[in-house]
């Protein structure tokens, strides 16, 4: 948590809605926009396989890789979002919350 900053911190606990994106130039396949998060002009879930890649988005993956490296990686990312934008809702309520002890 840093404080809600744009591009480098966790996301606020909540619910959330959650809309499916058309592809566009700048990120050619469908992805998700959480349009309403207070003090952001919005998150993305969308695929990439390191933290570097998120800038304060969501990113999905089938499992982790090279784990004993300094940045996890993901796997399978593209497939996962390929069957999350198949298979979810063009609008759904996500809900993030603190991970229990």
């Amino acid at each position: 948590w840093k404080e809600n900053k744009r591009a480098i911190s966790c996301i606020p606990e909540g619910v959330y809605r959650t809309i499916k994106q058309p592809p566009k130039e700048s990120r050619p396949y469908k992805y998700f926009r959480l349009p309403h998060v207070e003090g952001r002009s919005g998150i993305l879930i969308h695929r990439g396989t390191n933290p570097l890649h998120s800038k304060g988005c969501l990113l999905v993956g089938g499992r982790f890789k090279d784990i004993n490296t300094d940045f996890p990686t993901l796997g399978e990312s593209a497939d996962k979002l390929t069957w999350m934008t198949t298979n979810l809702p063009d609008e759904f309520d996500l809900e993030i919350r603190k991970k229990s002890s």
